[in-house]
């Protein structure tokens, strides 16, 4: 054992050889030489064994113990296995039918196999309180899936769960799309003319003795024909002025501030069904060309808009904009009611 070193400042620094005195300045015999410079106690004689003072006890620190590359490779290992085990089952799964082809999407239904779960899913205690633990926590994981058959029907579960998702998105979407039915007591709100496919929002006035659930100060608009129409345009609406022959003033339109109770900004719609309606709203000597003889030569169902009081007058809406002309039953005249606002 090596040279102990005393914690009394009164003792000298090395332990000489037994059997020999030291005093203070002197050198001792047999050869031996303390350290000059040293005072031992004086008047001791050092003995082979002296223990010098013990130093202060110090209380020891606790620390974790860090884990060891051994176990952090067995927890790669087993999380590893793990891996493996899940794969060969699914791969298993996918190779497993009913006899026939029965699929949704690439996900088989499948009848159950012997042979489906050759790999454990449980693992099995280690021994290792560390990896007990962690194998512990893993088979409780997977505790509500141990039953093969089980396992299976909770995919297909999950497979019909998403799809249900997916259907109920599509069908919300759909719902939310605007119809164009017309179910009772709904007015038109737009048309669409068939030559420019442009659309132009309605204003509608429905008769207050036949339409219901209107509100209880509606009295309607003061027009002889229900329902009618304001017809927006360019921040106003459509406004007619007739023929004047006494002041010889032409028709003309225009875009006015909207305003129900005016007799010019209130037009009707009717359908043109079959030859002899068509026909019926050419009146204009100059359009008599119009007219069709054969019932197979036009497409009928459409609709046309005419000011209130001027049914030969048909709204027509062209590369020249919008306009009201004697009807001649062009395509530019045409329109299809729709029962929603169109967005600008």
């Amino acid at each position: 054992m090596g040279n102990l070193l005393s914690t009394n400042p009164s003792t000298t620094a090395s332990i000489p050889t037994q059997g020999t005195t030291t005093t203070q300045g002197t050198t001792t015999t047999q050869g031996t030489t303390t350290t000059q410079g040293t005072t031992p106690t004086q008047g001791t004689t050092p003995t082979q064994g002296i223990t010098p003072t013990a130093a202060p006890t110090v209380p020891p620190t606790t620390t974790i113990p860090l884990i060891n590359q051994q176990l952090a490779q067995n927890i790669i290992d087993l999380q590893n296995n793990i891996i493996k085990t899940a794969q060969a089952n699914i791969n298993a799964a996918n190779q497993i039918n009913l006899g026939g082809n029965t699929s949704v999407e690439g996900f088989a239904i499948q009848q159950q196999s012997p042979d489906l779960y050759q790999t454990p899913l449980y693992i099995a205690p280690n021994g290792s309180p560390e990896l007990d633990d962690y194998i512990a926590a893993y088979n409780k994981s997977v505790a509500l899936l141990d039953d093969p058959n089980r396992m299976t029907q909770a995919n297909f579960e999950a497979y019909v769960h998403l799809q249900d998702n997916k259907i109920a998105q599509l069908q919300s979407a759909i719902s939310s799309f605007p119809t164009n039915t017309s179910p009772q007591n709904n007015p038109i709100r737009s048309i669409k003319n068939l030559k420019t496919s442009v659309s132009l929002n309605l204003e509608p006035y429905p008769d207050p003795a036949t339409q219901t659930n209107l509100p209880s100060y509606y009295a309607g608009n003061g027009a002889p024909t229900y329902p009618n129409y304001l017809i927006y345009a360019n921040n106003g609406c459509l406004q007619y002025s007739p023929n004047d022959s006494a002041n010889k003033t032409p028709a003309a339109w225009s875009v006015r501030p909207c305003n129900s109770n005016l007799a010019g900004q209130r037009f009707n719609m009717q359908q043109i069904n079959n030859m002899d309606k068509y026909n019926a709203l050419i009146t204009n000597p100059n359009n008599a060309s119009y007219k069709i003889t054969d019932p197979n030569s036009s497409i009928f169902g459409f609709y046309v808009v005419n000011p209130e009081g001027y049914n030969e007058q048909c709204l027509q809406l062209n590369g020249d904009g919008l306009s009201v002309m004697p009807c001649n039953m062009d395509s530019s005249q045409r329109f299809k009611p729709y029962y929603h606002s169109i967005k600008p």
